[in-house]
């Protein structure tokens, strides 16, 4: 009948409308380093509230201890595996030191380097995403246009390094 089959379509277009929301939940994560977490515990007690992805920050993981960092991002992941915590993003180191897009070829040269050296390692998280901050300010009116041309220079090499490990910068 006409008032069943309109109880159908109600019904189903409730059924719809609710699916639908639910698939717009956002997932909930945050940004972390190696010390944000002492133990595998405080990751399980994030997951059982609710936070399903991070963003791993690698000035956290490499801190003062380049040679010690491989080990500590390889720790750092099985943890996290353990929790059932996933890496959405990996975030690059930067400072004002370490910018891609200085003047003086031969620091410009090792700052890329070492961002090289850094998204490969991060290799090991699976990241979706790699976060790189192309410079830092304040910025000279007189560098401003070779900087940026120095740091698209750059991404557009990291970039490609970035989609060796299957990321997008």
């Amino acid at each position: 009948s006409y008032k069943d089959m309109k109880r159908i379509l109600i019904t189903f277009l409730l059924f719809l409308s609710s699916l639908l929301a639910w698939a717009q939940i956002p997932q909930i994560g945050k940004s972390i380093g190696r010390s944000s977490y002492q133990n595998v515990e405080a990751m399980m007690l994030d997951k059982s509230e609710g936070v399903d992805y991070v963003e791993v920050t690698m000035n956290n993981v490499i801190a003062k201890d380049l040679a010690g960092a491989p080990a500590r991002a390889r720790q750092l992941m099985e943890d996290l595996q353990k929790a059932g915590i996933k890496v959405w993003s990996v975030h690059m180191p930067f400072s004002r030191t370490l910018d891609i897009s200085v003047i003086d070829d031969a620091r410009r040269n090792e700052n890329i380097q070492y961002i090289k050296d850094a998204m490969q390692m991060a290799a090991v998280f699976h990241p979706q995403y790699i976060v790189l901050h192309p410079s830092s300010e304040p910025i000279s009116p007189y560098e401003r246009e070779q900087r940026l041309a120095n740091s698209h220079a750059a991404i557009g090499y990291l970039a490609t390094v970035a989609k060796e490990i299957g990321a997008v910068l």
